[in-house]
């Protein structure tokens, strides 16, 4: 029993060597286990933001929120217009009622379209790191017990 015990005790101590080397190791550290390779959490975190970095992410969906910003104020505008005309019209209330229905739901669509970009960038927490500013999910800092907050 004694070396069936000691075994196990051998075991825990280079399962404990390599969970120390995956949580401290640094942004280029792979370890080697039984189940194969593992990245070092700094290297996880190392290897999304220059993923994140090379697919333009973080301009996408900068550009797509302002783009959605725009489209909600010019449908608003046209929403706007188009009850005026509806209120002003006799003979035409129809066509302006219509109108004022397809402004509306264009409104409501660049309304979806702004929420879902402000979505996408409440997903992705910023950090300034040399000056670039950098996305990486928040659910990766979570997963570590990183705090993965605005800097």
């Amino acid at each position: 029993m004694i070396p069936a015990l000691q075994g196990k005790i051998n075991q825990f101590q280079g399962d404990s060597d390599l969970a120390h080397q995956i949580v401290n190791g640094d942004a280029n550290t792979v370890v080697e286990t039984a189940g194969g390779p593992v990245r070092s959490f700094a290297k996880v975190i190392q290897d999304n933001d220059a993923a994140i970095n090379a697919t333009g992410l973080l301009g996408e969906v900068q550009s797509s929120a302002a783009a959605a910003a725009g489209s909600a104020s010019d449908a608003i505008d046209h929403a706007a217009a188009a009850a005026n005309a509806a209120t002003n019209a006799t003979g035409a209330a129809g066509t302006a009622g219509t109108a004022a229905q397809a402004a509306n739901a264009s409104a409501l669509s660049a309304a979806q379209s702004a929420m879902d970009a402000a979505l996408s960038l409440s997903l992705f927490p910023t950090r300034i790191d040399g000056g670039r500013i950098t996305r990486v999910p928040s659910t990766t800092y979570e997963f570590f017990g990183i705090d993965g907050g605005s800097p």
